[in-house]
């Protein structure tokens, strides 16, 4: 059974888009030293599970796929990509500035998350 880590990164590698998105963000993301928050890809799955179910059911039951890109076992800058990516709609990078936007979910499970983003990020 794939990780959470790795269930959003298959989902994020479904996405025609995610290829080109990556190869912008990494430059941005390296920069980053923060590990991801323990639970955050969880909390990231459990968001998209209440927002896309059909393609969460679909990554959860593909083979885990390995990661040629991966940089060390905790993957977290391909975590980390695959969770903006996946958020794009609530986070965006421009002109050297994260700006996130907010839109509440019942239970303000997208605040928790982003909130979360924006310590690995640095953002006060």
């Amino acid at each position: 059974m794939n990780t959470p880590q790795e269930t959003l990164q298959s989902i994020a590698r479904s996405d025609p888009e995610y290829r080109s998105y990556l190869a912008g963000m990494l430059p941005v993301l390296e920069d980053v030293d923060q590990p991801l928050p323990d639970g955050l890809a969880e909390d990231v799955l459990a968001l998209m599970q209440r927002t896309q179910p059909e393609l969460v059911k679909q990554a959860e039951s593909a083979p885990p796929e390995p990661d040629r890109f991966a940089i060390d076992p905790t993957v977290t800058i391909f975590s980390l990509a695959a969770i903006v990516f996946l958020l794009r709609s609530h986070i965006q990078y421009k002109d050297g500035h994260w700006t996130f936007e907010h839109k509440p979910i019942a239970d303000d499970m997208l605040g928790k998350v982003l909130d979360a983003l924006k310590g690995v990020l640095g953002i006060k």
